[in-house]
């Protein structure tokens, strides 16, 4: 379909302020924006869907890739080889590439967009899944992270940059953590005399070694 916009002035209009004839001209620009990046999208929703139907993919092409494709390295940016396989461990689940897949980014609620780790994130995702080089570069996720150069060489412990990531992606609404990594434990306590038993029932998202 097409969008049409039809503008009326009444016959009153001659007499208002200049600043009100200002305001409606605004608000005239932003709807044009507003259908203008309708469009937009749906152009690159279509381009998109043909480039999956020439590459064999299917009609939900995030959820797999075409068995001739191979998979898609990341670049090392000095020590962030622990990040890189968290990263890829993440993008080889099915439910969390969805999940991520679905965020939809709004600058009023998420801010910049150098600085939302979901929309990053998923940006790197969509190229890990479509992109044919043998590598890609994390510079746009780690810097949304708020990282330095320097802080690039620092080695990080992977289960606590995952715990900050999840933080992260639930700030957003995103929460993959509380449905797919985390479990329950039964820990156990009984007498050696009387042979009571008592067990208490806790949930857990990490598994101590």
């Amino acid at each position: 379909g097409s969008f049409e916009v039809e503008k009326t002035i009444s016959a009153g209009a001659q007499h208002r302020s200049m600043d009100d004839v200002r305001g409606v001209d605004d608000a005239d620009d932003a709807l044009d924006r507003l259908l203008d990046d309708a469009l937009h999208s749906r152009a690159l929703l279509q381009r998109e869907a043909h480039h999956a139907r020439r590459n064999g993919r299917p009609s939900e092409w995030w959820l797999e890739r075409p068995p001739s494709q191979p998979f898609v390295g990341m670049e090392n940016q000095g020590a962030t080889c622990y990040l890189n396989s968290l990263l890829q461990s993440l993008f080889v689940l099915e439910d969390v590439r969805r999940a991520i897949f679905a965020f939809c980014y709004e600058p009023a609620l998420h801010g910049s967009a150098e600085h939302c780790v979901p929309l990053q994130l998923q940006r790197l995702f969509a190229r890990l899944q479509c992109s044919s080089q043998r590598v890609i570069a994390t510079n746009a996720l780690t810097a949304s992270f708020g990282w330095t150069g320097s802080e690039s060489y620092r080695m990080h412990d992977v289960q606590e940059c995952c715990r900050v990531l999840f933080d992260c992606l639930t700030g957003c609404g995103i929460t993959i953590e509380e449905r797919l990594f985390t479990g329950h434990v039964s820990s156990s306590l009984r007498c050696l005399q009387c042979g009571h038993q008592r067990s208490r029932l806790e949930a857990f998202a990490d598994v101590p070694l």
